[in-house]
């Protein structure tokens, strides 16, 4: 695809923006205790900088710097990922990243009507009517049999704000909401949405 695409508005979802913090959370630590970075990591980092337009949403937002729960669940992550022994990353490391963080990336006010929301979750059934036995054993790949295929609320909420945008966007996520290969090809097709697959 043509460097085209490095004009569009990039939505950074939530695990890319865990990716792109352990990065600068890595660069902060002492060489010699460092392990190579987790593949993921550079790959979000190199692609987030390619894009002068960052972005993320007040459902993002929400869930990356105001949901306790899941904060403690990322900087859990992120220790994984770095090799950190510390049960707990110190707030001296953590605040110049994550100032970093919030002086790089925008937020965006995106009200998402009723009726929008609902025609996502409408999007996500017509989709799901189609799949084969063998699209739903790809979906369970990794996830064990159960994992229901509606996409969770707030991942349909983040494509309705990606759409309000009412401009060219690209979304960058691992989340299998975006990223599974039905899923990512009728987003992409039905709203011209591109999907950075981590």
């Amino acid at each position: 695809m043509s460097d085209e695409k490095y004009n569009r508005s990039l939505i950074i979802d939530t695990n890319a923006l865990l990716y792109q913090l352990a990065y600068w959370i890595e660069i902060r630590i002492d060489s010699k205790t460092r392990r190579l970075k987790d593949s993921r990591i550079n790959k979000a980092h190199d692609l987030i900088s390619k894009y002068s337009k960052k972005y993320i949403t007040q459902t993002i937002k929400s869930e990356f710097f105001e949901d306790h729960e899941v904060k403690h669940k990322f900087m859990e992550e992120i220790r994984k990922l770095l090799g950190i022994r510390s049960r707990i990353i110190s707030k001296k490391i953590l605040e110049k990243p994550l100032s970093k963080l919030k002086e790089r990336i925008t937020e965006i006010q995106l009200n998402c009507l009723q009726s929008e929301l609902d025609a996502i979750e409408a999007f996500y059934d017509n989709i799901i009517s189609t799949l084969t036995d063998d699209d739903k054993k790809l979906w369970n790949t990794g996830y064990g049999e159960g994992k229901p295929l509606m996409p969770e609320p707030n991942d349909r909420k983040i494509l309705a704000e990606c759409i309000k945008m009412e401009e060219d966007v690209c979304l960058i996520s691992n989340d299998r909401a975006f990223t599974f290969d039905k899923f990512k090809t009728r987003i992409e097709s039905d709203y011209d949405i591109l999907i950075e697959c981590l």
